[in-house]
């Protein structure tokens, strides 16, 4: 049905609740949004690539790239806990930083792994085994 009131047309796409994404981060435990913005999925889709076999925090493009996925993973966050998360890369070594690819992949993973409406024909996935990114 088309619309003229984009909020109803919203609306009538949202999706059920969903179970929250959680990780922990330089020792800080973080809970997601429930869902990213449009410009967030734009923003990720648009970050510089990264390749953790050839990662290295020396050199400027792959610092550019970290950072990008890290301001992605701080934009899912609720503000109030933002500030946390700024605070917790400076307990993770620069020699580490690929731990924020890790961190962000988790992340797109398990909102694009999530139905958008219950399913009524596939049968349950196995559970993921609870992987939680960490330092």
């Amino acid at each position: 049905m088309p619309y003229r009131d984009f909020d109803a047309a919203r609306r009538a796409y949202a999706g059920p609740d969903r179970e929250p994404i959680e990780f922990t981060y330089g020792g800080e435990r973080f809970t997601c949004l429930p869902d990213p913005t449009l410009g967030d999925c734009f923003d990720i889709h648009d970050a510089p690539e990264l390749d953790p076999n050839d990662f290295d925090p020396n050199r400027p493009e792959d610092l550019l790239g970290v950072r990008s996925l890290a301001k992605f993973i701080e934009k899912m966050l609720p503000y109030e806990d933002r500030p946390r998360f700024q605070k917790a890369h400076y307990s993770i070594p620069s020699s580490q930083a690929i731990v924020i690819y890790e961190c962000a992949g988790y992340i797109v993973e398990e909102y694009t792994n999530r139905p958008t409406e219950p399913s009524g024909t596939s049968s349950p996935s196995p559970a993921s085994a609870g992987r939680i990114s960490s330092e």
